[in-house]
């Protein structure tokens, strides 16, 4: 039988194969693919109304980025808005060439092989923080520092070409539509309201119905609590039911990067601006929580397995995986993004305190 840990968590046998040689091979698959094809974190995508559902292109598929869809080959339709937002402290200026790129590959989840339109807007936000750091007499003192973030909000249009290969999602009918129409001018008849009316009819039966499932509804509403702190680009979703599986997963990515990512709360807040390690690296607490910041190579993994799924294997993955994901926010995410708040998880009780 075959036993694993998941960044300090037992995984229930249940959960995985019970023969290790499959495991092995799984996880040596999950890696390849990992490597091949990166992620998307945190960008969000809207569905254009009346939009048909496409098949994801293949691999390798050419995305193009322009700057307006009349230099695209007609004809065209538009699928989607894609929006990305990227709080820094090290990057006063936009990076539209990784935007692009990131962008490329989300928008070919959703059968878009061009990006058009894409432009960047920053907000610079400062404040003054309080660093505590060891002084020459062994004590703590605490320095106050001005520092900057800066938030940049990327938006693109997913759109799809004639040229485009694959076809129709599953259980999606009828022809693509064309480019959407301009809005009519109001005629004194009305004609043109009543018109828009009967179109407005026709569209519903195009738009998602709300997600029911309830492993999906369950990840969804433990992610609510923090629409207005690490999940504020989500805050409006959030407050509805879930859109779709797919939907929940974006959201969950969008709260790894916060909490576990790179430049999140545990591997750069908590030791570099809160307990000053980059000055005093040896200090007892800032190789506590180098030693606890370990368990989350394999978390770095789940979410970029995570990040794969596609619309139409969002729901099944999601289901396999829920307890890992529930397992993950009662042991890492604070309750607020702040000291006390990481004081009080699993993780910092059990390696750190």
């Amino acid at each position: 039988m075959c036993r694993r840990t998941l960044g300090g968590i037992v995984v229930p046998h249940s959960l995985l194969s019970t023969r290790c040689d499959k495991v092995g091979a799984m996880v040596g698959l999950l890696l390849v693919c990992t490597v091949a094809l990166g992620g998307c974190g945190g960008i969000k995508f809207t569905r254009a109304s009346g939009a048909f559902k496409y098949r994801a292109l293949p691999v390798g598929t050419p995305i193009q980025s322009v700057e307006r869809a009349a230099l695209l080959p007609k004809p065209t339709a538009h699928i989607g808005t894609l929006v990305w937002a990227v709080e820094t402290r090290t990057d006063p200026k936009p990076n539209t060439a990784l935007a692009e790129t990131k962008f490329g590959k989300f928008a070919a989840r959703y059968g878009c092989d061009a990006v058009v339109g894409l432009i960047a807007k920053t907000i610079a936000k400062k404040a003054t923080k309080k660093v505590k750091k060891m002084g020459s007499d062994g004590k703590y003192v605490y320095n106050k520092v001005e520092t900057t973030t800066y938030t940049h909000t990327y938006t693109a249009h997913c759109v799809r070409t004639a040229k485009a290969p694959g076809g129709l999602a599953d259980g999606a009918s009828s022809v693509p539509p064309p480019t959407p129409p301009q809005p009519e001018a109001t005629k004194a008849d009305g004609s043109a309201a009543e018109s828009k009316t009967k179109s407005d009819k026709s569209d519903d039966k195009f738009k998602p119905k709300a997600e029911s499932d309830p492993d999906v509804l369950a990840v969804w509403k433990a992610l609510k609590p923090y629409s207005g702190t690490m999940l504020k680009n989500w805050k409006k979703a959030l407050a509805a039911p879930p859109a779709s599986a797919h939907d929940v997963l974006g959201a969950f990515s969008e709260l790894m990067v916060q909490v576990s990512g790179p430049t999140g709360i545990w591997r750069r807040t908590v030791p570099h601006e809160w307990f000053g390690c980059k000055a005093q690296p040896k200090q007892e607490q800032c190789t506590k929580v180098a030693k606890a910041s370990a368990e989350f190579a394999p978390w770095d993994r789940f979410q970029r397995a995570m990040e794969r799924q596609s619309p139409k294997g969002a729901r099944g993955w999601l289901k396999r995986n829920r307890r890992r994901l529930l397992a993950y926010i009662e042991r890492y995410v604070p309750r607020a993004p702040n000291l006390t708040g990481i004081q009080q998880t699993p993780l910092y009780i059990e390696k750190v305190r």
